[in-house]
């Protein structure tokens, strides 16, 4: 695993950690109904541009399709107002 301040620095994250905590990531997941939570994912690992974390929240919606402790991939994404987010990609997102 690498150095978390390297990780720290190469991810656009910062604004969504946890000041007490900072290696959890507030993270944006969407659910195939368009509707979105916001839960803590704690950082493990990176994968390329991307962080590997595991989800310490428990889903309101069950569409969501993760448990608390679960794995979970966290990509940046940049919307048309420029603002980066951490957003969770889940397994209906890959399908097709």
């Amino acid at each position: 695993m690498k150095d978390r301040v390297e990780i720290h620095d190469d991810v656009p994250f910062d604004e969504h950690r946890h000041p007490a905590y900072p290696d959890d990531i507030m993270v944006q997941f969407f659910t195939p109904d368009k509707k979105r939570e916001l839960m803590w994912v704690r950082e493990q690992s990176r994968q390329g541009n991307s962080v590997i974390g595991r989800l310490i929240d428990v889903p309101f919606n069950p569409l969501v399709g993760l448990h608390n402790g679960d794995s979970v991939e966290v990509v940046p994404h940049e919307f048309d107002d420029g603002e980066v987010i951490p957003v969770a990609v889940l397994p209906w997102m890959k399908q097709g």
